[in-house]
């Protein structure tokens, strides 16, 4: 899997959504903290992460790691 890859598809759906990091974290149940470090390709996403990012942006979970 590419993190970097991961880092800038999970930036880009959440911008153009007109989400904002804590927006985006609080729909997906996970910590503020957790999207901020993802997008600066400081922390790896788990899968259970992915999937909850995913849902809360509307795509299928393929569309943020490929």
């Amino acid at each position: 899997m590419a993190y970097a890859c991961i880092s800038q598809r999970l930036r880009d759906l959440r911008t153009q959504q007109g989400l904002s990091q804590r927006a985006l974290a609080n729909s997906a149940g996970v910590y503020h903290p957790t999207v901020c470090l993802i997008e600066q390709g400081r922390q790896i996403p788990t899968l259970p992460t992915i999937r909850k990012l995913a849902h809360a942006l509307n795509v299928d979970i393929s569309t943020l790691v490929t």
